[in-house]
């Protein structure tokens, strides 16, 4: 594997990090086409425990005909990689065991860079330990603010589109098909 595939991928998030302060995700445009249907942000995989979200492709329960199954397969496989590393991650560096103990984003990320780094690090000098670390003291409050009607009136919105269940339905039946045809039974 490609010793920088994990920070490539945090570089490509769609959280908006441009601030320290930062404490909510800002979803950017990520359009993607997916059996001819145009869709404009990314999507996580998720199983039965998550919510029916616009942004969240669960797999089916107990499907019955051949797509579905291999849809199933193919969704579970991904969702199992991503969980392992994240699980390889969590075994080394309590900080990210638990409840995140700060809010900015910008923070959190640079912990997941900084596991992530040591990880590789310690891969590539086989046997060297490392300790892990947490900081309990020192994060300052995060300072509160209030945003404009029309700032509060957008995230209403944006939290209307991600919750959207009739997206997400679309979204996983056009992930079947693709997947059927791309690597169905001939």
């Amino acid at each position: 594997m490609d010793p920088n595939y994990y920070t490539n991928l945090l570089n490509s998030s769609t959280s908006d990090t441009s601030s320290p302060n930062t404490t909510t995700r800002q979803v950017q445009p990520l359009p993607f086409v997916v059996n001819g249907t145009e869709y404009n942000k990314g999507y996580y995989l998720g199983d039965g425990i998550y919510p029916e979200w616009a942004m969240i492709v669960k797999s089916f329960p107990h499907p019955s005909d051949p797509k579905r199954k291999k849809f199933k397969e193919m969704q579970e496989a991904a969702r199992k990689d991503v969980e392992r590393a994240f699980g390889v991650l969590q075994s080394r560096w309590a900080i990210i065991r638990g409840p995140a103990r700060v809010w900015q984003i910008k923070i959190m990320s640079d912990i997941i860079y900084a596991c992530i780094i040591l990880h590789n690090m310690i891969i590539e000098n086989e046997g060297i330990s490392a300790t892990n670390w947490s900081d309990d003291h020192g994060n300052p409050p995060i300072p509160v603010s209030q945003g404009s009607i029309q700032q509060f009136q957008q995230y209403l919105q944006m939290n209307a589109e991600i919750r959207d269940r009739s997206v997400h339905h679309q979204l996983r039946a056009d992930f079947v098909e693709h997947i059927w045809e791309r690597f169905g039974e001939v």
